[in-house]
């Protein structure tokens, strides 16, 4: 187990003179937490010359104290509609198609109308009054990974639930797995739909009749995913316009039961792309309660700072959050931190799963050791689900256990060398975050001589690249700092802040690889993977561009 038992994270994380910075923190232990701030002049333990070098910072209403409490982690992404009135129905039948992306241990709730469930298991599709016990007959042992038709009718307290295996372009496969009809007895209804809490698979087609044996074209309820895909909303194109909201960010852009490859597109063909993948284990936003507020102050220098936050026994969290200096008011030096890296590395586990990634130099830190001894906490884009796809998205709104200081040997600790050498040398110089540059764009930069990377700027928007571009031609002079550089694209959505996306397509040093069709970003519709595969390979913005890697 790990001895950490305080850990925190901010929002927003890219900041400037006048904004405010929320910290959240859980304790595993209850008592008084005292929190202040500092500047971070050097992250890095093992630095032989500075080692971990901070200094306090005055800033109103700091140091504070505040009851530090356990804040837990609640993974797993759904969709909700309602809720409404227009739910409250005696009778009804409910159609969708789904997916199963995993064959369970315990059931899992495909969708639920208050005491009215369908739940996945191993032995197929059950119907219940909403206990997950299985009070109704399975439908037969099911395949994970096909496509199925579900029907659900009810009227009064009995439901009938009919599943229909649909064709695939396999003869063979067609004639196995057909499905079944099963009545079982089931509670009463509510003003609440939920779909995939609870559930590992992919929803598609989903629609709401307010009678029964009624089908999707005389349905009240039409919900289309193929809209806005990088909305938060399951769109209604039916006549109440109910859209349904998204949690915790499930996949969108992936395909549907009707994709039958002759399309790659999600925008010229949307309807081959209208299902939402669910995991159990997304996670976007951790949702935690904020325990300190910090209005940063219209004079405090650009730089890297933390919330420092020690409790009664001694335990001790730093979160840390970059502040850009305010428009007019610039260095000659920027320091351009890599978030959209910091992002896809963020929890990293290669080191615990990997042994040629944890050469053993030591004992494990205790971040590490969290990290392994908490899941629920949300992966990092080099590592897969539950159910075995690529992890596509990952978030900040959460706690990363390795954007903090003296946390890893990767990333942000060792960035902050860069930091420390600045400072040693005494260079004047400002931080701006590459987040500043994809929602600024070329502003961001503007009136900086020199920009510095960070070790490993490897994730970049096309606004991050284009902006760092303009940069460049108008005379800007580019320290490359790093190594993998400028290598996969990202895209981000203002629907879901703290986000970010990668589809790794056909080509590069990947740890997965995206379905086939599934290359395009639902934040955008942009084609994913390599920016060498898509004409601006990094040689052209830093002269030198990664080939190959290898270990030992």
């Amino acid at each position: 187990m790990s001895d950490v038992s305080i850990v925190g994270y901010c929002e927003p994380i890219s900041c400037r003179p006048g904004d405010t910075v929320a910290l959240k923190l859980s304790c595993d232990r209850p008592g008084p937490v005292t929190i202040d701030i500092v500047e971070l002049i050097c992250g890095d333990r093992a630095n032989p010359v500075m080692g971990l070098t901070e200094r306090a910072v005055q800033v109103p209403g700091f140091p504070v104290t505040v009851a530090g409490r356990h804040q837990p982690l609640v993974p797993g992404s759904s969709a909700t509609f309602g809720p409404s009135p227009l739910l409250t129905m005696n009778a009804f039948t409910i159609g969708c198609s789904v997916q199963p992306s995993i064959r369970p241990d315990k059931p899992q709730a495909v969708l639920s109308l208050g005491d009215i469930a369908v739940w996945w298991t191993r032995d197929g599709f059950t119907l219940d009054p909403g206990d997950g016990k299985g009070a109704g007959t399975d439908t037969g042992a099911l395949e994970h990974r096909r496509w199925y038709s579900l029907r659900l009718c009810v009227q009064g307290a009995v439901g009938r639930l009919t599943v229909a295996a649909l064709p695939t372009r396999s003869p063979g496969q067609d004639t196995s797995s057909q499905g079944g009809t099963i009545e079982a007895a089931v509670g009463s209804g509510g003003t609440v739909l939920t779909v995939g809490r609870g559930f590992d698979g992919r929803v598609s087609e989903l629609w709401l009749a307010t009678a029964v044996d009624a089908d999707a074209d005389t349905a009240a309820f039409v919900w289309d995913a193929s809209i806005a895909m990088d909305s938060n909303q399951w769109h209604d194109t039916g006549e109440h316009q109910m859209h349904g909201t998204l949690h915790q960010l499930p996949a969108r852009a992936i395909r549907g039961p009707r994709w039958d490859g002759s399309s790659q597109t999600p925008a010229t063909t949307p309807s081959h792309y209208d299902a939402v993948h669910f995991h159990t284990d997304d996670l976007y936003d951790a949702g935690w309660e904020t325990d300190a507020l910090l209005a940063v102050p219209p004079d405090l220098p650009s730089g890297v700072y933390c919330f420092r936050s020690r409790s009664s026994d001694g335990e001790e969290d730093r979160t840390p959050f970059f502040v850009a200096a305010p428009p007019g008011q610039r260095a000659d030096v920027a320091f351009l931190v890599p978030m959209a890296t910091y992002l896809a590395y963020a929890n990293q586990r290669i080191h615990l799963v990997n042994p040629i990634l944890n050469p053993g130099k030591g004992p494990t830190p205790p971040n590490h050791l969290w990290l392994r001894d908490h899941p629920e906490v949300g992966y990092s884009m080099y590592e897969y689900h539950s159910d075995k796809s690529g992890v596509m998205f990952s978030s900040r709104r959460r706690p990363v256990m390795n954007l903090k200081p003296a946390a890893d040997t990767w990333g942000f600790t060792p960035d902050t060398n860069i930091v420390a050498f600045l400072h040693r040398q005494g260079i004047e110089f400002d931080v701006v975050t590459d987040e500043h540059v994809h929602h600024e764009g070329p502003s961001a930069l503007d009136g900086y001589r020199a920009i510095v990377t960070g070790s490993h700027p490897e994730y970049w928007s096309t606004t991050m690249l284009d902006g760092l571009e303009t940069w460049q031609r108008a005379g800007g002079r580019l320290m490359y700092l790093g190594g993998n550089g400028f290598y996969w694209r990202v895209a981000f959505s203002d629907h879901w802040p703290g986000a970010m996306e990668v589809r790794r397509a056909e080509d590069g040093t990947r740890a997965w690889i995206a379905e086939p069709g599934e290359y395009h970003h639902a934040f955008g519709g942009e084609y994913g993977g390599l920016w060498r595969r898509l004409g601006r390979a990094p040689n052209m913005i830093c002269g030198v561009g990664f080939a190959a890697q290898g270990f030992g």
